[in-house]
């Protein structure tokens, strides 16, 4: 579900590697909703919502940043996208007070949905303001 390609990267070499991150981390999580699915061990997990959690508000913080920075038109519903999926993070989470077989299947179609989403936000909704931030960036680097 959470494979990075060439595909996803816009040129930006910070933010690339940032989403290379979250899929790392959002296969990371993948692989530990895996072993939890056979072995009953659930720490693993937790802690893996726990690293997508911080990370991704720390990259949103990040592009955020930026996409005001730029004047990006599109930032405030750029950030309702972000809220979106911190809210989902949230529903993980709480699902994970109380891991059991059962909930480990909606905990796992939550990640595909986390997958398809971060997919899509990657590919349709931060490729908008890639040129804003790329022209931003030639401009202020020209100066110096």
């Amino acid at each position: 579900m959470f494979e990075w390609t060439q595909e996803y990267a816009f040129g930006l070499d910070d933010i690339d590697k940032q989403h290379q991150k979250l899929f790392a981390i959002g296969h990371n999580l993948e692989l530990a909703c895996d072993d939890a699915l056979r072995t009953d061990l659930y720490e693993a997990l937790r802690e893996a919502i726990l690293e997508l959690d911080d990370y991704s508000d720390y990259h949103f913080d990040y592009e955020e940043e930026w996409l005001l920075l730029v004047g990006y038109k599109g930032h405030a519903s750029h950030q309702e996208d972000h809220d979106f999926f911190t809210a989902k993070i949230a529903e993980l989470r709480r699902s994970c007070e109380h891991i059991n077989p059962n909930t480990l299947l909606s905990i796992r179609e939550t990640l595909s949905f986390l997958a398809r989403w971060i997919v899509h936000h990657v590919l349709m909704v931060d490729l908008e303001y890639v040129e804003s931030v790329k022209l931003y960036r030639e401009k202020h680097t020209s100066l110096t």
